[in-house]
């Protein structure tokens, strides 16, 4: 894993917000949208969260990565509500971790590996290879 450090924790102090992109509310792409921008100055254009059909469009951004390869800022899909559809993300910040917004609990640092059933995909921004 590519060696970064952030501070991920200003991060949490961040309400949820339904389709909010910005330090007064996100939800989890808006979230993905915030760090990378933060971070790593990357910026990605905004889609609706509810419409994931769209999210085929950001695959000119991102190219996918395999599970074992996954460094920071990857972004990484789930199905949150089945395992048939994606409908979530997170943001990967250090080993096993990784950063999302859920609108139960807001931004939260979760362990990657407790998600691994619903996955369905790990993408790399390609101005950060």
């Amino acid at each position: 894993m590519k060696e970064y450090t952030f501070d991920s924790s200003r991060y949490v102090q961040i309400p949820y917000q339904e389709h909010g992109d910005s330090w007064t509310g996100v939800d989890c792409f808006g979230l993905a949208r915030l760090v990378l921008c933060e971070e790593t100055g990357v910026y990605l254009p905004d889609f609706r969260v509810d419409d994931w059909a769209s999210a085929e469009a950001y695959f000119e951004y991102f190219d996918p990565v395999p599970i074992r390869e996954v460094q920071i800022f990857d972004v990484i899909v789930i199905s949150k509500t089945s395992l048939e559809n994606a409908d979530h993300c997170g943001v990967v910040i250090g080993f096993n971790k990784m950063i999302h917004a859920m609108s139960n609990i807001g931004v939260t640092i979760s362990k990657i590996s407790t998600w691994m059933r619903r996955i369905k995909g790990v993408y790399r921004h390609k101005a950060l290879e």
